[in-house]
């Protein structure tokens, strides 16, 4: 803790004190707690349970909410959380290598939703906030909950929804567990298959006053991913140019260029271990205890080759290639004033090789008790939460083609069969051959070792009693106090080759291994480089050749490590209403929640090579309340209709990768742009007014038809602007460390003192870089600067279609048939800020898609089971402005199915197959704004804006799973 801990913990210790106290009090009567009661009293059995479970769940809800359950307990319908998830209204997901990983709730940012296991906050082992549902396997839960509209006693910090992950409480449960399931799973791409192992137990005991649950898993999967990147679309002048249209030439124009292209192999092997443990005591019908304690270890061992070409947008064309039709030439499509093909005079061009493995270790453990004092029911709770993800020897290793400074290295986006291709074909000098180990030598190399930490302890007290008073029935207030600190520290070492016998520039001849596949990208991208390139071997590289001090020789890394302390006090007041005979109930009630927030780190500069960097510290301190009403109705239409309201002021706070203190300029190559990139400790929340109306027909025994409306009035909201700026980086901003420039302070290259074979020293003695500074004027040069800043405000509405129904009355066979199937519409508009800080809109909130559509149908019979599964979710924004572009994501549809046959009563065999039609996920990029004389080109989802300018595309392929599941009740 830093020296304010103390004084942050005072509040913490008055809760533990009073939960304390509550613990041991002799109680007189016993409630149980209402937001879960509904859900743990429902017996799931296949899918069929599962859908009745979700239906019930609905209905007795006071909130507007969605729930899936498990088919069986330790069974979901989807291993991963987030491919779970994604079967519920309104959810969109994520995905990395193939897997989900993060949840959008009514077109919100994941950043901006609440996740809780149990009711506690989830940590994450990463530089955000947005929790990784990747680290989870699904089959330790029992039920997952999305609450769309927030009661005065939930937790706030959701803009769109909480999810709420549900495990097992065995003293809620009708009969014991004791299961064993046992699985082989193979990813196609990879040609690996890996082993899935899950164990099961719950059970009662001394007269169903004790019960415990255990739920434990081990699952490994080695996955493969094909994957190309862009980076920087610059706007360059002067670029000759044939027009791609007419074929006409169009003299020297303004084009956007990329800084560099890459094509990337990874492997993953990825190892999740954890489990659930719960402990229940009820010595009576008036008091509970329980400890609830969830763990899990996810370690990524990941190998990546890369092959890339740089400086594209250095450099006029020099064109010597002989499929292009004239040269020193580039082809630009006129409409959009992009460069489809063309090469640079001075280029550049590399193969890196690196190797990480990085364990991410997460818990959440739960102190609880529920307790009747006379006419009040109390619950109090003490939560602890835990992540650390550690990068303990990160290995890079750049090899750098001979005569890279006159390579004239390019690409071509256009298909001779007509239109694109996914990814620009590579064009290479004509002296390099990518496949050639002599053709390469050793540049650099880079350690890591980083170390990343979020602890949150939480302690909570909500108090209730039934009242008749006008038209209240129940009243309820509590107080909730966190305290939450995340941090990053970082060291590393780079430098260029040496050996043990001096400074020797080794080629890749003996020290590289063969290109590991010869299939690459081949059914995605023909014209990638299919059969590879030299891949130099990292370990063997590191072993033999790399000086041993270099290796012990690790250096902190301020300007990479920052602490972010965070913790907040909440109380609340809410009180139940019944009206019209009953038939119209909710709640109405006001949470107010008192944040501060600190961010510590270091601004400045990291120099070219291993000349070290130049650093200033950065200590911020905020705060802020609010005030945060809500309103719950559901009206009664009939006994199976119901009609709901709910109206809530909500706030959401920044991510924590956005808090972080102080601006890093990393300029460690010469004559590259430098990139700089920071925080705002001082960011304030996000803040909105939700307004939601949902209809709901509850008919038959299995049938459901829901439709719903949302508006959300988003008055602040923040966004990270990537754009070019000048680079002053010895005059900071003291308070956030914030480049100014120049209008706000002097020139710091004028008069340089020294010079040095990497920079010039300036009258203060401050080594800059020459990247960082024109060598014949001596000023500034422009850095390409990614902050966070706010926006204008704006709005997310839309609607919501949910359908399901089990069709039992058919005849034979066909009454095992069932459908699930929901729909979610979502419109979004912000206000963001140009490069040139103008004000643009008519763009959407990050990760909205306009469109969401989930459909499963199933039949269940016997035990025996099969399901199809679908998803789609259409294009969306993902990053607002980079430089003057704005990148999407592509739309995507996936296709799942699953199958289980029960042999006995004891086994069940289980079948699944993920990604049937192969699908692949894909970035790219759309002019935002008119620059240089380049025409806006505006929202690309819209407008209808041609799409072939991919900047990132991941293909990982099928996965199958085979099981077998024992039953040992």
């Amino acid at each position: 803790m830093m020296n304010n801990a103390l004084e942050l913990l005072k509040p913490a210790r008055v809760f533990l004190l009073f939960s304390s106290i509550i613990m041991f009090l002799a109680p007189a009567a016993f409630a149980q707690e209402e937001s879960s009661a509904d859900i743990e009293e429902i017996i799931v059995e296949g899918i069929k349970g599962s859908a009745k479970s979700q239906r019930e769940a609905k209905r007795n809800a006071k909130n507007i909410t969605d729930s899936i359950f498990a088919e069986e307990f330790g069974t979901m319908p989807d291993s991963n959380v987030a491919e779970a998830l994604q079967r519920v209204t309104g959810i969109g997901i994520d995905r990395r290598d193939g897997e989900g990983t993060f949840v959008t709730v009514r077109g919100v940012d994941p950043n901006l939703n609440q996740v809780t296991l149990n009711g506690q906050t989830a940590t994450t082992g990463q530089d955000g906030s947005d929790f990784d549902f990747s680290m989870l396997s699904a089959d330790m839960l029992k039920a997952i909950e999305v609450v769309k509209t927030p009661s005065a006693n939930h937790i706030e910090g959701s803009l769109g929804g909480t999810v709420n992950l549900l495990t097992n409480r065995p003293l809620d449960m009708r009969y014991s567990i004791r299961s064993l399931e046992v699985q082989m799973q193979k990813s196609v791409l990879a040609d690996e298959t890996d082993p899935v192992i899950k164990a099961n137990f719950a059970d009662k005991f001394d007269n169903d006053r004790i019960g415990i649950s255990a739920s434990l898993f081990s699952d490994t999967k080695n996955t493969r991913t094909d994957m190309f990147q862009s980076f920087d679309l610059f706007q360059v002048r002067n670029v000759p140019g044939i027009s791609y249209q007419t074929g006409e030439d169009l003299g020297d124009v303004w084009a956007n260029i990329p800084n560099f292209l890459e094509q990337v192999i990874n492997f993953d092997e990825r190892t999740r271990t954890g489990g659930n443990l719960m402990f229940q005591f009820r010595p009576n019908e008036a008091s509970e205890y329980w400890i609830d304690h969830s763990f899990t270890r996810h370690e990524i061992d990941k190998d990546r080759f890369a092959i890339r070409v740089n400086r594209l947008h250095r450099n006029s064309a020099t064109n010597q290639n002989p499929s292009l039709p004239v040269a020193g030439t580039w082809i630009i499509d006129e409409t959009r004033d992009i460069a489809l093909a063309g090469q640079a005079g001075k280029s550049a061009g590399n193969q890196i090789s690196m190797h990480w493995v990085t364990p991410t270790d997460t818990s959440i453990t739960e102190l609880g008790t529920i307790q009747d004092i006379g006419e009040f029911t109390v619950t109090a709770k003490l939560g602890l939460s835990r992540s650390e993800q550690t990068w303990p020897d990160y290995k890079s290793l750049n090899f750098l083609a001979f005569g890279n400074t006159t390579h004239q290295n390019g690409f071509d986006y256009r298909n001779p069969d007509g239109g694109f291709f996914l990814i620009p074909t590579f064009i290479l000098d004509e002296d390099r051959n990518p496949s050639a180990p002599v053709g390469l030598t050793f540049n650099q190399t880079w350690i890591y070792d980083r170390l990343v930490t979020d602890d949150q302890d939480t302690y909570s007290i909500d108090i209730e009693r039934d009242v008749d008073v006008s038209i209240f029935d129940k009243i309820q207030f509590g107080g909730r106090y966190f305290d939450r600190e995340k941090g990053r520290s970082q060291t590393r070492a780079f430098a260029n080759p040496v050996t043990p016998d001096g400074a020797v520039r080794l080629t890749t001849e003996g020290i590289s291994q063969p290109f590991p596949v010869d299939d690459f990208f081949a059914d995605v991208a023909p014209n990638a480089l299919t059969s590879g390139w030299v891949i130099p071997d990292v370990n063997l590289v590191f072993d033999q050749y790399v000086n041993p001090d270099f290796v012990a020789n690790y250096e902190a890394d301020p300007l990479n490590s920052w602490y972010i302390s965070m913790d907040a006090t909440a109380f609340y007041f809410m009180a139940d209403f019944t009206l019209l005979d009953d038939r119209l109930t909710g709640d109405v009630g006001v949470r107010y929640v008192d944040t501060n927030q600190r961010g510590v780190g270091t601004g400045g500069i990291n120099f070219p090579r291993n000349e070290g960097s130049a650093q200033f510290p950065v200590d911020v301190s905020h705060s802020y309340s609010n005030v945060l009403p809500s309103l719950n109705m559901t009206y009664m239409l009939k006994e199976d209709m119901l009609l709901r309201f709910a109206a809530s002021k909500v706030i959401a706070r920044p991510s924590f990768n956005d808090l972080r203190a102080g601006t890093t300029v990393r300029a460690s190559n010469r004559n590259e742009t430098p990139r700089a990139s920071g925080g705002n400790p001082a960011a304030d929340p996000y803040e909105a007014t939700n307004y939601d109306l949902s209809y709901e027909w509850y008919f038959g025994e299995s049938g459901l038809f829901s439709a719903a409306i949302f508006y959300k009035d988003i008055t602040a909201f923040n966004f990270n602007q990537t754009q070019l700026s000048d680079a002053y980086p010895d005059n900071t901003n003291s308070s956030s460390g914030i480049l100014l420039d120049s209008s706000t302070c002097l020139n710091p290259y004028v008069a340089p003192v020294l010079e040095t074979g990497t920079g010039r020293l300036n009258a203060d003695g401050v080594l800059i870089p020459v990247s960082m500074y024109d060598a014949e004027t001596c000023e500034a040069a422009q850095v390409t600067i990614s902050l966070p800043r706010s926006g204008e405000g704006g709005f997310i509405k839309g609607y919501e279609l949910g359908y399901q129904q089990a069709f039992t009355k058919l005849p034979g066979l066909l009454s095992g048939l069932g459908v699930m199937a929901n729909y979610t519409f979502t419109d979004s508009e912000a206000s963001y800020f140009s490069e040139g800080n103008e004000a643009y809109s008519g763009f959407s909130f990050l990760n909205t898609s306009k469109d969401t559509i989930n459909a499963t149908v199933y039949w269940q019979k016997d035990r025996h089971s099969a399901k199809l599964a679908y998803n789609y979710r259409s294009p969306r924004m993902v990053n607002a402005s980079t430089l003057t572009n704005s990148v999407y994501m592509e739309g995507r549809k996936s296709v799942d199915f699953s199958a289980n046959y029960q042999i006995n009563k004891m086994f069940r065999l289980s079948f699944h197959a993920l990604n049937l039609t192969e699908e692949y996920d894909r970035k790219f990029l759309a002019r935002t704004v008119e620059s240089n004389g380049l025409a806006g080109e505006g929202n690309a989802i819209d407008n209808d804006i041609p799409d072939y300018l991919t900047t990132d595309l991941r293909y990982t392929g099928r996965t199958y799973r085979l099981g077998l599941y024992m039953n040992f009740n």
